[in-house]
């Protein structure tokens, strides 16, 4: 699109400095006018007119001559060619650069047609100003709930909100009043038991809203509904099981305890493994209860031996028996694990000792759980323990089923079902129903 002079008079519409950029498309040429810094530029859309100012600019070096330009004519001019002057060959020591720039021009202002003067309102009698009736503020979140049910709802989304906040304000009431009428003797009688202060108010609030005439069965039908049903080892099919737990938590009585019941009751064809490489006499302690029961007995202290041991066996029921550890070495722990993943693991029996404090029940039995899918928990030495609460709040925090108490030295009459009524019974009568 050439670049044309034209007078001022023939503008008819303004366009956008982009039709400067179309004319440097490939096959397109322009021209410039010589000594002229103000033209015209002609398109062919909409048969209207754009006016821009293209002005050439001389200095020593082309950074220089940019700098001209963009300081006479704007950020937003376009350089539409650029290189060195063509001056008279004999004056080659003078070598200078030129730019071509074209940049918008500032609109013509219009001229203000001055608007008639309007003639002075005919002087009227004075009026007493009118009243002004106050506007009544929108309605609030009070105002929206006492809307009538027959009116259509206005906004709908604020219906909504207002019905989720009266189902809140009724929800908080009702916990509020509960917490009211909670038996603070109650959870007194709880967290004397050894119970946690979260969970004997929890369990207290559940007690007062059975509203019953028998708070003692409530609260067992209570604590047995907090820790869910016991869940034994299932027989169904060939089963590995691992017990993990702290140093003297009583792995390998329980196992051997569990060994005379799977043979002996239950008909099945059991294992003992030994894993315990770091106790001394770990292995002999097993081997006593194997040959009294009539089982076999191997023994692995390593991983990859566990695998083999369990790969070959063709066994109904394995049962594996591994190195107690403390729980807050990091370095036992993931030898502990090591041993799990290699024997392959079905249902993984974390042992915890009742003796212990609630909190260290929780880390420990944290820790020796892993990220195990099957966990379960078992809780020893319960005749040595003078309240419940540890092993309630354990469990509770855990959420792991109950799978087995032990207690006493007898086998295997010292080994029964998690149950959490027992745990109940014992708060209510103050002794161990089961010891």
């Amino acid at each position: 699109m050439p670049l044309k002079r034209w007078r001022t008079s023939g503008c008819r519409q303004r366009e956008s400095l982009e039709l400067v950029k179309a004319a440097q498309a490939p096959g397109r040429r322009y021209r410039e006018v010589s000594g002229a810094r103000r033209f015209w530029l002609a398109p062919l859309t909409f048969g209207g007119f754009a006016f821009v100012i293209v002005k050439r600019f001389e200095a020593e070096s082309p950074d220089s001559a940019l700098h001209q330009a963009r300081a006479e004519l704007g950020d937003t001019a376009v350089v539409l060619s650029s290189g060195p002057t063509s001056k008279a060959w004999w004056r080659f020591w003078q070598r200078r650069y030129q730019v071509l720039v074209a940049a918008e021009a500032a609109p013509r202002e219009t001229p203000k047609v001055e608007e008639p003067t309007a003639l002075p309102a005919p002087r009227q009698t004075e009026m007493p100003p009118p009243s002004v009736t106050p506007v009544p503020p929108p309605p609030s979140l009070a105002t929206a709930r006492a809307t009538p049910a027959g009116l259509p709802s206005v906004d709908p989304l604020r219906d909504e909100v207002v019905t989720l906040l009266k189902a809140m304000d009724q929800r908080l009431r009702t916990l509020t009043s509960g917490a009211e009428r909670a038996d603070k003797s109650l959870v007194e009688r709880l967290e004397a038991a050894e119970v946690a202060p979260g969970v004997a108010q929890k369990l207290a609030l559940a007690v007062a809203a059975r509203r019953t005439s028998d708070p003692d069965q409530a609260l067992v039908d209570e604590v047995a509904k907090l820790l869910g049903k016991p869940s034994p080892v299932s027989l169904r099919h060939r089963v590995v099981i691992t017990a993990v737990g702290p140093t003297g938590s009583g792995k390998t009585s329980l196992l051997a305890r569990l060994a005379a019941h799977f043979a002996l009751v239950r008909q099945k064809r059991v294992l003992l493994v030994s894993a315990d490489a770091f106790r001394m006499g770990a292995s002999d302690q097993l081997k006593t209860y194997a040959l009294i029961l009539g089982v076999p007995l191997e023994v692995a202290g390593r991983p990859q031996d566990l695998e083999q041991v369990v790969a070959r066996s063709d066994h109904e029921v394995i049962l594996v028996d591994t190195a107690g550890r403390s729980p807050y070495h990091d370095l036992y722990m993931a030898e502990v694990q090591a041993m799990v993943r290699a024997a392959h693991t079905d249902e993984l029996l974390v042992v915890l000792p009742a003796t212990m404090r609630a909190s260290a029940l929780v880390q420990a039995g944290r820790r020796f759980g892993g990220s195990h899918e099957d966990v379960k928990l078992c809780f020893t030495k319960l005749d040595e323990s003078e309240h419940p609460g540890a092993i309630i709040t354990a469990a509770a925090e855990l959420q792991w089923p109950l799978a087995y108490f032990a207690d006493g030295q007898r086998m295997p009459e010292d080994v029964g079902l998690g149950d959490p009524i027992r745990l109940g019974q014992w708060i209510v009568r103050g002794a161990d129903p089961g010891g």
